[in-house]
């Protein structure tokens, strides 16, 4: 679809999409819209005008639910882990908030020969965002914990085993296994250094 994409022209497109592969509009189970205008809405929005048609050939009403970042991001709220996020980030934030710090990190990497280059930040809305920072900290957790003791800031928690287990399952459940299809065969689960 090129140009503006209207509700009408969103679910013109859709109705065209199902015709022509024949599928009926009750095998539709549900819609997952973003917060674009043109998608959600009560009269002329997409959403509506689904449920609209479903109702006209009286079918069962599917489920629309919203976007499915945000849903991710409660996800993330209610599994409680702030104590593996926190660490993650102050150690993070630390080594890269000062131009210096990140430097001498990347130094300490290539010196190291290590197989990651730098860490990687994350924004606090996109949980896929978060779970690739975990991985990358979870790859490099050796070389983080050996660079902080280094410069005199030693962190605990990478002594204690349950916090380095919650980190890796943290790490598991974060990972987004459809961005590279090897994210599926590896990871933290297989690593027994945790």
């Amino acid at each position: 679809m090129c140009g503006r994409t209207m509700a009408s022209k969103i679910f013109h497109c859709l109705t065209e999409a199902l015709a022509q592969y024949g599928l009926p509009w009750h095998l539709l189970a549900g819609l997952t819209p973003d917060e674009a205008p043109a998608i959600i809405g009560q009269k002329d929005r997409l959403v509506a005008l689904v449920q609209r048609k479903m109702a006209e050939q009286n079918d069962e009403q599917q489920i629309a639910l919203h976007c499915i970042l945000h849903q991710q991001a409660l996800c993330s709220k209610s599994l409680k882990f702030d104590n593996v996020m926190s660490v993650v980030a102050k150690c993070v934030n630390y080594i890269c908030s000062s131009c210096l710090q990140h430097r001498q990190f990347c130094a300490f990497l290539e010196e190291i020969e290590s197989k990651c280059s730098d860490l990687l930040c994350f924004t606090e809305v996109r949980w896929l965002s978060r779970g690739s920072t975990l991985k990358r900290f979870f790859e490099l957790k050796t070389e983080v914990k050996r660079f902080m003791e280094e410069i005199k800031m030693p962190v605990p928690q990478f002594e204690d085993h349950k916090w380095m287990t919650d980190l890796a399952f943290f790490v598991d459940i974060t990972r987004d296994e459809y961005a590279k299809p090897e994210a599926a065969r590896s990871g933290p689960a297989g690593d027994s250094s945790v």
